[in-house]
């Protein structure tokens, strides 16, 4: 049942952008272009006439690969988690919670943003470039770690969503939340920082995203993917845990003003 309502959900974002492709593909382009000009603005700032960093080439290719197939595809298929603290806000969560589905499900699949179209398609051009650049057995660590990283994406979007059961305005505060991970996300953070600096980084959200998956693509031995495997499976059942206590109290706090 619930794999009949995701291929329905999907066909109906698919019709909606289908409808109005001029969104969908001005929203793609005008990503991928965005992109670039990051790519390439940090290509000039890491590795132009900078011979001595040529040893970081693969870990930013790998980590531009696993954070923008696993960003491009959780928000272009399961947009909706990203829009969570504003469904809670706006009181549209509550007419999810009249379904017997569950209420993170109904809420991933409202939505498709069609811009992460293009984060999706850069990601994979990076995966491509790592499969025959380097080699097949590195596209395949990072293919799995892009799995690991859409799980810790969609962990980071039902987290911060999950604030706005706690905090008023909370949505505006998940938001900032998920911009700042992006922002370690897409930088080569976890060769920036060393000892107490990289003890604090592996204690943001960052971890799960990009840090540990990368790392594990980057190192040899499976014990670096059973750590990024933990942080991100990890990540996503506390997340899940916290909007459990916050869905409680909010039917409790919807309750009690349906009683008055």
């Amino acid at each position: 049942m619930s794999s009949k309502l995701l291929q329905s959900a999907l066909i109906y974002n698919m019709d909606g952008h289908r409808a109005n492709p001029v969104n969908l593909f001005a929203g793609a382009l005008g990503m991928v272009i965005n992109n670039v000009i990051f790519l390439a603005g940090l290509w000039g700032m890491l590795f132009a006439g900078k011979p001595k960093n040529a040893e970081l080439l693969f870990y930013y290719i790998a980590l531009t690969a696993v954070v923008m197939t696993s960003w491009g595809s959780v928000n272009f298929f399961f947009g909706g988690l990203r829009s969570l603290g504003d469904l809670i806000t706006d009181g549209m969560l509550e007419p999810m919670l009249a379904t017997p589905r569950d209420p993170i499900y109904l809420a991933a699949i409202s939505k498709s943003h069609p811009i992460a179209l293009g984060d999706l398609l850069m990601g994979l051009l990076g995966l491509t470039a790592v499969f025959f650049q380097f080699s097949p057995v590195m596209g395949y660590k990072c293919l799995f770690a892009s799995a690991l990283s859409s799980l810790a994406f969609a962990g980071l979007f039902i987290f911060a969503g999950s604030i706005s059961f706690f905090v008023s305005r909370g949505n505006q505060v998940g938001h900032l939340l998920i911009e700042l991970t992006v922002s370690m996300s897409t930088y080569p953070t976890g060769k920036m920082f060393t000892g107490p600096e990289r003890i604090l980084l592996l204690l943001t959200p960052a971890a799960a995203t990009a840090v540990l998956p990368v790392d594990a693509v980057e190192k040899a031995g499976t014990k670096f993917f059973l750590i990024a495997l933990l942080a991100a499976v990890g990540f996503f059942i506390f997340s899940v845990l916290i909007f459990r206590i916050g869905l409680s109290r909010y039917r409790s706090v919807s309750l009690i003003g349906i009683q008055r």
